[in-house]
């Protein structure tokens, strides 16, 4: 899941773990061995460069 804004918090991210396992359903009881959450992309969007052409307009000839 990748929401429209990214969390500004901590509780805010707990939150959307939380939500995602709600997504699964299994009984209260149960125990988890492994779960994880990823957190990514710390650049504002606004402020990264623009990555150039890979090969050109060379690609078109």
């Amino acid at each position: 899941m990748t929401p429209l804004e990214p969390p500004d918090s901590l509780q805010v991210l707990g939150q959307l773990a939380l939500s995602l396992k709600a997504r699964v359903d299994l009984p209260e009881r149960t125990r988890y061995r492994l779960a994880g959450v990823g957190l990514g992309h710390f650049a504002d969007r606004h402020e990264l460069e623009v990555q150039g052409e890979l090969f050109g307009n060379r690609a078109l000839e």
